[in-house]
């Protein structure tokens, strides 16, 4: 069984000792803004970001940005 897509943005973000604002600030600093709202509800799962911003979430976290951002089901 796979885990699901919020679990591993969830897991990576706590594994790297970010918040999700500071998350929100590094996508801003790396030219794709996002409000920590937003970036809550992906963390969650309920939501799945544009491919600019999946690209350099997945780049952050150190996830596989076609494998790793799928909604949750």
């Amino acid at each position: 069984m796979t885990q699901p897509a919020a679990s591993k943005i969830h897991v990576a973000r706590i594994r790297l000792g970010l918040t999700l604002l500071q998350v929100a600030q590094q996508c801003a600093e790396r030219g794709e803004p996002v409000s920590e709202a937003q970036m809550s509800r992906i963390d969650r799962g309920l939501a799945v970001p544009q491919p600019g911003l999946r690209s350099v979430l997945a780049d952050l976290l150190g996830l596989d940005a076609f494998t790793d951002f799928q909604r949750s089901a």
